[in-house]
């Protein structure tokens, strides 16, 4: 065969693999979202939703909830080690201080917002599908384990299967 030949079929097979992911991740997206926002409206039903790729505001007479998505794998668990920085673990059981950090996007933004409303605002950071555990760094040796009901740097970290139980708990205060 011509080596020009092949490699214009090596070529095309790359390219449709790639445009193949690149569409699987996009229909994985779109379900995410409308499992997301289903979610919310259940939990929420008088709430006005809106989802977006990372982020989702659902709005109530009294509350503007702004909402952070954070994918993580089954199992993995989420670290703060400062304000800025929250980390994914993909692999609780193998973790080393060693290890590189995977970084949640865009956390400076989220926590800047500071939309203008009258109403109360509640920033929650929306761990899907689930997370093994959130661990907040205190120092340099001491850390906590963070629970839906506790508020770090004025954020709630809600696992998604345990969404309408946070609103349920929130409503009854």
């Amino acid at each position: 065969m011509d080596p020009i030949l092949v490699s214009l079929i090596v070529v095309a097979a790359l390219s449709a693999i790639g445009a193949g992911a690149f569409a699987i991740s996009q229909l994985t997206a779109r379900r995410r979202r409308g499992v997301i926002a289903a979610a919310f409206r259940a939990a929420l039903p008088a709430a006005s939703v809106r989802v977006r790729a990372d982020r989702c505001e659902a709005e109530t007479e009294a509350v503007l909830y702004l909402v952070k998505i954070v994918p993580l794998a089954g199992g993995a668990e989420l670290i703060l080690t400062n304000r800025l920085y929250w980390c994914r673990n993909d692999d609780p059981m193998n973790w080393k201080r060693s290890t590189k950090p995977s970084l949640v996007d865009g956390v400076a933004a989220f926590l800047d917002e500071a939309p203008a409303t009258a109403k109360r605002v509640v920033k929650i950071a929306l761990l899907y599908p689930t997370a093994h555990n959130v661990t907040r760094y205190l120092n340099e040796s001491d850390v906590e384990v963070v629970t839906p009901r506790t508020s770090v740097d004025g954020v709630h970290f809600v696992p998604f299967d345990g969404l309408a139980d946070f609103f349920s708990k929130r409503d009854q205060k």
